[in-house]
């Protein structure tokens, strides 16, 4: 409760009040969130945009926490609901730490824990990183694009060095992706480039080429 209390952004639930029982027992209250846990709510949001957009709020709710000293250590799709509006928040901050966690703690999930958390190392930034290129292989699925799994290999790297050094640098390189730009962990080839070029310009070339057809018959018409 105390580290929410830090947080103030729309992505992550505010907790509205904090104190003791009359047994003695601590108690808190949030606000009541509507919506699906994102591992549910998959099995509806089939467009690719929609889960770059997800991704994208996540990140930010998480690059936010990060900006104010909070580690949430625990991010897996079950920790996030996507609400009717297609708000996006991160859930159970409850083995979130106000600094990088010393060594000797382990806490996460298999599957989304980073090695250095399994291990009982320390756990900073870089691990949360690690924790949300699980879920974009998860949001992306099987058939996933060479950028965005370049992205997500380096997000997922063993070792942390090797990893996005922030969430921003990670969402940075999910936004070029969107914009049919050239991403940093991707190095494309001419056909990737020309590919990239072709799908970011498709509607003017597409005028374009028809443009050209047409001339092309009206060239050959009789006059």
């Amino acid at each position: 409760a105390k580290v929410l209390a830090r947080l103030e952004h729309p992505g992550i639930v505010p907790v509205h009040d904090v104190g003791a029982l009359p047994d003695g027992r601590a108690f808190y209250t949030m606000k009541f969130v509507r919506g699906q846990r994102l591992d549910t709510y998959l099995s509806d949001a089939t467009n690719a945009a929609e889960r770059l957009r997800i991704l994208e709020r996540l990140c930010d709710a998480v690059s936010f926490a990060h900006a104010n000293g909070v580690i949430h250590r625990d991010l897996k799709p079950q920790n996030v609901m996507v609400g009717p509006f297609g708000e996006v928040l991160v859930m159970d901050w409850g083995v979130a730490t106000r600094a990088a966690a010393e060594a000797g703690t382990v806490a996460g999930t298999p599957g989304y824990m980073a090695p250095e958390q399994a291990r009982g190392d320390r756990a900073d930034e870089r691990s949360d990183v690690y924790a949300l290129g699980a879920i974009m292989r998860l949001l992306i699925g099987p058939e996933i694009p060479k950028p965005l799994g370049a992205i997500a290999d380096r997000a997922t790297a063993t070792d942390p060095a090797a990893r996005y050094a922030s969430v921003e640098s990670l969402a940075a390189d999910v936004a070029r992706f969107r914009a049919a730009l050239p991403v940093d962990a991707y190095r494309e080839g001419i056909a990737g480039r020309v590919a990239r070029v072709g799908r970011k310009y498709a509607v003017p070339i597409a005028l374009v080429l028809a443009y050209l057809v047409m001339r092309g018959v009206l060239l050959l018409l009789p006059r």
